[in-house]
């Protein structure tokens, strides 16, 4: 456009003087020229507005870039901490699991200790000392609390376990939080490229 105005300006003033004798037509074609020249300098101004616009764009798009970066970032120090809490989470239900087994086991052998007890109880109430039969309640009393302290284990590895299963949970939302900030911006940069490319195929077709 600029070009295709200039050229013209040119044509009019080789126009105008090789026709200044004529008074009326070099007003008219000098009127033409000053219209041009504004033409001229209007599509100047929307250039240089123009190539601000693509300059600041240009700054977007880095500082879009400079952000994409720093996410992908947080988001693979967030998977690291992620496998981590997977790795600690398996960990503790294997060691969960195996402490089931052996206080299940502990409980049932504490179990057959109680019954054993209770009938050598029965069967020796009547003629044991005093004495003896209170030692066999004692120990009955220790096995009784024996399982209580297993039981009151098994209570605290359930709870570490669900904490932990709780905070992979919560690293596992956190990533998911960063994927989808991550594919926001993605989604942005893309528009702002696209918008950068249009608006620099606008700016050459006006340089012509």
């Amino acid at each position: 456009v600029i070009a295709s105005l200039t050229s013209r300006i040119a044509e009019l003033q080789d126009t105008l003087g090789a026709n200044a004798h004529d008074q009326s037509h070099a007003t008219e074609l000098q009127d033409e020229v000053e219209g041009l020249r504004g033409e001229l300098r209007e599509s100047k101004r929307a250039l240089q507005d123009q190539a601000r616009e693509i300059a600041q764009n240009v700054r977007e798009i880095e500082e879009l870039k400079s952000v994409g970066r720093r996410l992908r970032s947080e988001l693979n120090e967030t998977g690291g901490e992620l496998a981590k809490a997977n790795d600690k989470a398996d960990s503790a239900s294997r060691e969960g699991e195996e402490f089931k087994q052996r206080m299940r086991r502990e409980l049932s052998l504490a179990a057959d200790e109680i019954e054993r007890l209770q009938r050598e109880l029965a069967e020796k109430e009547a003629f044991v000392p005093p004495q003896a039969l209170q030692e066999v309640r004692e120990e009955q009393k220790k096995t009784l609390e024996q399982m209580k302290a297993l039981k009151d284990e098994g209570l605290r590895k359930s709870k570490l376990l669900a904490a932990i299963k709780g905070e992979r949970v919560e690293q596992e939302g956190a990533l998911k939080a960063l994927k989808g900030e991550k594919d926001a911006l993605e989604d942005k940069l893309k528009r702002a490229m696209r918008d950068l490319k249009s608006k620099e195929a606008s700016t050459k077709e006006m340089k012509s």
